[in-house]
C-alpha cells in the first residue's frame, strides 16, 4: 500500500513528520508513505495545483480558514463513518 501525504511547515516539522512516517512504515512494512512537503508560503499554490490537476495526495493538511474555498470538491471524503467505526471520536 502506498499513501501520499501532503503537508506544510518549517524544516523541524517536516523532519518530525518524516520520522513519524518512517516509524509507522517500520511497524507496517506493507505500507509506504510518500511525503509531499511544501513550505507554508507555497502550500496554497501547491494545493491549487493538486486540486486542478487531480493529483491530490491521499492525506493532506489544510487549515480551517482555507477549507471553505474547496468545500464540495469531490476529492474530500467524510471521515466520520471511519472515526465512528473505530471509536476514535469518543471521549
Amino acid at each position: 500500500v502506498t499513501i501520499t501525504f501532503g503537508f506544510w511547515g518549517d524544516t523541524a516539522e517536516a523532519e518530525m513528520k518524516q520520522a513519524l512516517a518512517e516509524a509507522y512504515m517500520k511497524d507496517h512494512p506493507n505500507v509506504k508513505i510518500e511525503m509531499e512537503y511544501t513550505d507554508g508560503a507555497g502550500y496554497l499554490t501547491k494545493m491549487q495545483t493538486w486540486l486542478t490537476s487531480n493529483s491530490v495526495p491521499d492525506v493532506f493538511g489544510l487549515a480551517n480558514d482555507h477549507f471553505f474555498q474547496w468545500k464540495g470538491n469531490p476529492v474530500f471524503e467524510d471521515l466520520a463513518p471511519y472515526i465512528e467505526k473505530d471509536g476514535l471520536g469518543s471521549d
